[in-house]
């Protein structure tokens, strides 16, 4: 939604549909709410450095995904 669109939208509704962004790789217009996932790894290396903290992404959905950090 144009900013001028959100403006006159009421606050339940974008808290539904939020600011409008689309997602580039889906399509979605609302962020998908990862439930429970495990998530792969280009290499053993980067799940190491993942869990260990010395690169940014997600091991388990207990752990964190992308719907906690969008919210």
């Amino acid at each position: 939604m144009a900013p001028d669109e959100l403006q006159r939208e009421s606050f339940a509704t974008i808290c539904v549909y939020g600011a409008g962004e689309v997602d580039s790789q889906t399509g979605a217009v609302s962020f998908p709410i990862y439930q429970r996932s495990t998530f792969a790894f280009k290499s053993a290396q980067e799940g190491t450095d993942i869990f260990a903290g010395r690169k940014e992404g997600y091991l388990d959905t207990r752990l964190g995904n992308p719907t906690q950090a969008a919210f």
